[in-house]
């Protein structure tokens, strides 16, 4: 038996990209991000100096042509440092995501699909979690496990479940209540068929949006972790490091703090930004 409605979410998607790219501050976003990516990707092969490099006889200096970004409180190059932080903050938020994208999309399934018992236990679940305090929950994992960035990235990961979660179980009953998927169980479709052919892609869209605006809050709360010395553990670079080194520097030479804190600003604002068109071009 062939599914009426077998194309719609091609089509919605195809609606959503088109109202999309019409969208000019949306793909200016979209273009500002992947030049933060690339600038972080490129430490990967090369940066002008070595980012954990010292030398005292250069420390906290201005820009200048030697230091296209000036040096930090060791005589580290900012600009190289700079590089491998970005790097460190996309893979971070990475990291996030998948922890939440697994937990929060997978239970959210489970709980929009069967309903009755199993959906009131994973919400009250998902209940407790909310309601824990987010940064004595961080503190209290990076705790047990110890300071260092993956633990940092799980502490975050855990707390963005409960966002996921909530989306994901609503948008799934509501699907669920569609006339395609009775359709689909007439036609004798299992459950895996038919939370692969038909919820899924019809749960795509807004999950697409809140994957935006998580990866911001998980930028955000690695920054905010190594800038408490819980998170990214030196010498390697992080965005909340460096803005830790520059605040200390304050008195001294205002400038080391200004690099890191720009393009800290800057990618929180674009995946804002970008999550807002990614709603608008989705009707959400």
């Amino acid at each position: 038996m062939t599914i009426p409605h077998a194309s719609r979410p091609r089509r919605g998607r195809s609606r959503a990209m088109n109202r999309f790219w019409a969208d000019r501050a949306g793909v200016a976003a979209l273009v500002l991000l992947g030049v933060v990516l690339l600038f972080g990707a490129l430490s990967l092969v090369w940066t002008p100096y070595d980012p954990t490099a010292q030398s005292l006889a250069d420390r906290v200096s201005s820009p200048s042509s030697a230091h296209w970004l000036g040096t930090d409180n060791t005589g580290r190059d900012i600009l190289s440092r700079l590089m491998q932080a970005t790097w460190t903050a996309t893979y971070a938020s990475l990291l996030a995501l998948v922890i939440a994208l697994v937990g929060g999309v997978g239970v959210g399934l489970l709980a929009g699909y069967f309903r009755g018992p199993v959906d009131r236990l994973l919400s009250q679940l998902n209940d407790v979690l909310m309601s824990l305090p987010p940064l004595l929950f961080a503190v209290g994992i990076i705790g047990a496990l110890g300071p260092s960035l993956r633990n940092a990235m799980i502490a975050i990961g855990v707390l963005l479940i409960p966002r996921f979660f909530r989306l994901t179980r609503i948008t799934t009953i509501e699907v669920m209540n569609e006339d395609f998927v009775e359709a689909a169980r007439s036609a004798g479709a299992g459950a895996g068929r038919i939370v692969g052919r038909h919820v899924v892609p019809n749960i795509l869209a807004p999950l697409t949006t809140q994957v935006s605006f998580a990866a911001s809050v998980a930028i955000v709360g690695e920054a905010s972790l190594s800038f408490l010395g819980l998170g990214v553990q030196p010498p390697t670079a992080s965005w909340g490091g460096m803005t830790k080194d520059g605040f200390e520097l304050l008195s001294e030479n205002g400038w080391v703090i200004i690099p890191p804190s720009v393009i800290l600003v800057v990618t929180i604002l674009t995946l804002s930004l970008l999550s807002d068109s990614l709603r608008d071009a989705n009707g959400r």
